[in-house]
């Protein structure tokens, strides 16, 4: 297995982001988690769903009704990096690796959270509905209609979380298409990321990533540091794509026994339903 490095080192690259970046010192609580055990990266992981030479499979039907879970308040939202620290880089073919302190310019999003129960609680579904699509044009005569696309699916999964800090698992399968929706290019990322509450409506993530080449082998291995300031509070979202998210949330809550949590229709669902 390919081990990810210490906690330690990741917590180093929060102070390295804010002294460079000369934003604010970290607060003092912001001191290394220890987990039991080692966090591992997977020795191979592949997209089996998508092909190359293959027209693109669905992207919006994956998931089931289970995989349901809360998210901290304190993370539920949107939240836009403001500032990204590359702090470390291995070439895992090559065994060579090098600590970086390196400012990259970065600027995206993280959400969480999709429904809220009766009571308040946010809750996000490990199979992210959004899926990412990245136009990309080979010259700038490149008309749009002809230029490739990268389409990214993504899975959150929940590892531990305590009052100011959480730890998730991310895969990323990103796909690159032609004009015929043809797969013609696959990559896979695997990442533990951890989130961490620095107040005042800005958070520290630390992730540790295993890119993979289109046959699931891996070829690099990176750390960064971002903080990351909230750009939007957190809204129910009831549909995305093909898919109603209200009614997988509810049937999910239900199958669980956890029907009491089952939130109430407002005048405005009710209208969208009939």
């Amino acid at each position: 297995m390919v081990r990810s490095k210490k906690l330690r080192k990741l917590f180093h690259g929060i102070a390295l982001a804010s002294i460079s970046l000369n934003l604010f010192l970290l607060p003092s609580y912001c001191e290394p988690i220890v987990l039991q055990g080692n966090l591992t990266h997977a020795e191979k992981l592949v997209d089996s769903g998508q092909q190359i030479g293959k027209p693109l499979a669905r992207t919006d039907n994956c998931g089931g009704d289970k995989d349901w879970f809360q998210v901290p308040s304190w993370l539920a939202g949107e939240w836009l990096a403001i500032s990204t620290v590359m702090t470390e880089h291995e070439n895992v073919l090559t065994g060579e690796s090098q600590n970086t302190s390196s400012i990259q310019e970065s600027r995206f999003t993280d959400t969480f959270g999709y429904q809220r129960d009766k009571y308040g609680n946010v809750w996000s579904i490990k199979f992210i509905p959004d899926v990412i699509t990245v136009h990309e044009k080979e010259h700038e005569s490149t008309e749009p209609q002809k230029a490739k696309m990268w389409v990214v699916r993504r899975t959150l999964e929940p590892v531990s979380e305590n009052a100011d800090r959480a730890l998730y698992k991310i895969t990323e399968f990103m796909s690159k298409i032609d004009s015929a929706k043809k797969v013609i290019e696959q990559e896979s990322r695997e990442s533990f990321a951890w989130y961490v509450n620095l107040k005042s409506g800005q958070i520290a993530r630390l992730v540790d990533t295993m890119s993979y080449d289109k046959d699931g082998h891996a070829v690099e291995r990176y750390q960064k540091t971002s903080i990351l300031r909230r750009s939007k509070v957190f809204i129910p979202k009831d549909e995305a794509g093909n898919r109603n998210l209200r009614t997988s949330f509810c049937k999910y809550l239900e199958l669980s026994g956890q029907g009491n949590l089952i939130p109430q229709k407002t005048g405005a669902q009710e209208n969208t339903h009939k």
